[in-house]
C-alpha cells in the first residue's frame, strides 16, 4: 500500500519508487503485479505521469484512514 500511496503523491512512478526506496523496475513489477491480482487498475498512465483511477482513488483513501 506504501507503493501506491508514494505513485500517487509524486505523480509518477519513478519518484513514487524512489520516495518508497525501491528501484524503479521492482516498483512496476509491484503495481503490475497489485493490479493483475485484483484485476483492477490503480493508476492511468500517462506520457509524462500517472494519475489515479476511481478505484486508486478510494484505495489511496482507505491506505491514509
Amino acid at each position: 500500500m506504501k507503493l501506491v500511496v508514494c505513485i500517487a503523491d509524486a505523480g509518477s512512478i519513478t519518484q513514487g519508487a524512489r520516495d518508497a526506496c525501491l528501484a524503479v523496475g521492482s516498483a512496476s513489477e509491484r503495481l503490475k503485479s497489485m493490479e493483475e491480482d485484483t484485476g483492477v487498475k490503480f493508476f492511468s498512465r500517462h506520457p509524462r505521469g500517472v494519475s489515479l483511477t476511481d478505484a486508486g482513488e478510494i484505495l489511496v483513501g482507505h491506505a491514509r484512514e
